[in-house]
């Protein structure tokens, strides 16, 4: 029986077990949160549309602690070059925060293994 290898996409290194985002081994809760918010693109996702499929993909938790998954995996993107940003608006009295990922522009950004790939 074979075992798959998986690579990094940015540099093709072997990865360890685990699940990555933008090059950064991140537990499969940020792993949902990014991939929710990757696939809105620039338009966003709001912070109550994010806890809404949280709750539907059967992650129930406060929104607290959503809240501190996104400042957790906004600091884990940080050293990659791929940020989670967020707009704050101000509708009928009543604040809303849209979140999205942003991703960097040098394709060897955000690889842990971009020193070695670049041979350094």
């Amino acid at each position: 029986m074979t075992e798959s290898i998986e690579r990094c996409p940015q540099c093709g290194h072997v990865l360890r077990h685990g699940t990555y985002r933008a090059g950064v081994r991140v537990g499969p809760v940020k792993a949902l949160i990014f991939d929710l918010v990757e696939v809105t693109g620039r338009t966003g996702l709001t912070a109550d549309g994010l806890y809404a499929l949280l709750t539907a993909e059967n992650h129930p938790m406060f929104r607290q602690s959503m809240r501190t998954h996104l400042y957790q995996l906004r600091m884990l993107l940080a050293s990659s070059g791929t940020s989670l940003d967020s707009k704050t608006y101000w509708t009928g009295g009543h604040r809303s925060t849209v979140y999205y990922i942003e991703h960097a522009k040098e394709s060897m950004r955000g690889c842990e293994n971009g020193k070695e790939a670049q041979g350094r």
